[in-house]
C-alpha cells in the first residue's frame, strides 16, 4: 500500500492507525483536526506528507519516526529514530508547520485556496493565511478576521457590498432577490441618485431600485418599470400627469407646456388634458 485515500468525513487520525505501513505520500483531509501519537510510526518509505490547516493537534511522534528498540529493561522506556528524506507540506502558521519545525523535518508551505468546514481560505504567495481585501486572477474577494472568504452582503468601512457564491465581488447592475442595485466599479452599493446611461435613477436607502411612484426631498417622481426617472407627460391609471425636467411632478397650479395652459390638482393629476 503506497497511497490511500482518507475518508473526508475523518476527523481523528488515532494511535498506531498506520503502524508499520508500506505507505509512501498521503494527504491528510481538510476534515481532519488532530493526528494522535505514533499514528504513522514505523512507516518507513513515507516521505510526502500534506496536513491541512484543520488539524490543531499532532502528538509525539505522530509522523516521521521508526521504532529502534521497542522496550529497553534498563531505560524503561521505547526507543525511537527519526526517517529521512521526510517532507511536510502545509500553511504558515499551521499545527503542520509547528511539528515539522520542532522534529526538525523540512517544511513546505502551500498557496492558493483551501476548503475547511464548508468555508473557503486563501493562502498567499508567501504562505500567509490571506485577511481582508484580495485580488486573484483578476476578481476582488473579502476575507474576514478569520480568513473565510466573503459571501452574499457584507458592510465594510461603512459601505456595502455584494459577494457572489463564489466570493467575488460583483460591480454594475445585479438583481438579488429579485431586486435590482447597481455597484460601483470599486463595488460599493449605490443608494440615492444616479446617472446611468443618460438616464437618472433613485436608489433606497437599503440599495434597491426605486420603480413607480416615489416621495423625495418633498417632491413626487416617478420611475418606469425599468426604474427609469419619468419627465413631460405620462399616463398613470388612466389620469395623466407632468414631470418636470428635473422629474419632480407639477402639482396645484397652472403650467404652459408646448402654448397651451394645463391646470393640475394637488395630486398632480391634468384638469383638461
Amino acid at each position: 500500500m503506497n497511497s490511500i485515500v482518507l475518508s473526508k468525513g475523518l476527523t481523528n487520525i488515532k494511535s498506531y492507525a498506520f503502524e508499520g505501513t508500506n505507505l509512501s505520500k498521503i494527504i491528510i483531509p481538510a476534515t481532519v483536526t488532530s493526528i494522535d501519537e505514533y499514528a504513522f510510526l514505523d512507516c518507513k518509505n513515507l516521505r510526502d506528507i500534506l496536513i491541512y490547516p484543520g488539524v490543531s493537534s499532532i502528538g509525539e511522534k505522530a509522523i516521521g519516526y521508526r521504532l529502534i528498540e521497542r522496550y529497553d529493561q534498563e531505560y524503561d522506556e521505547c526507543f525511537y529514530e527519526k526517517v529521512g528524506g521526510v517532507v511536510i507540506s502545509g500553511y504558515i502558521g499551521s499545527e503542520a508547520e509547528r511539528y515539522a519545525n520542532e522534529n526538525g523535518f523540512t517544511f513546505i508551505k502551500k498557496t492558493g485556496w483551501v476548503k475547511l468546514a464548508d468555508k473557503w481560505y486563501y493562502y498567499g504567495k508567501n504562505g500567509a493565511l490571506k485577511k481582508c481585501w484580495k485580488k486573484i486572477s483578476d476578481k476582488w474577494y473579502y476575507f474576514d478576521a478569520s480568513g473565510a472568504m466573503t459571501t452574499g452582503w457584507k458592510k465594510i468601512s461603512g459601505k456595502w457590498y455584494y459577494f457572489t457564491t463564489a466570493g467575488k465581488m460583483v460591480t454594475g447592475w445585479q438583481k438579488i432577490s429579485r431586486k435590482w442595485y447597481y455597484f460601483t466599479s470599486g463595488g460599493i452599493m449605490i443608494t440615492g441618485w444616479k446617472n446611468l446611461g443618460g438616464k437618472w435613477y433613485y436608489f433606497s436607502s437599503s440599495g434597491d431600485m426605486t420603480r413607480g411612484w416615489k416621495k423625495i426631498s418633498s417632491k413626487w417622481y416617478y420611475f418606469s418599470s425599468s426604474g427609469e426617472m419619468i419627465t413631460g407627460w405620462k399616463k398613470i391609471s388612466g389620469k395623466w400627469y407632468w414631470f418636470d425636467s428635473n422629474g419632480a411632478m407639477f402639482a396645484n397650479g397652472t403650467k404652459i407646456i408646448n402654448g397651451k395652459n394645463y391646470r393640475f390638482s394637488d395630486s398632480g393629476i391634468c384638469l383638461n388634458p
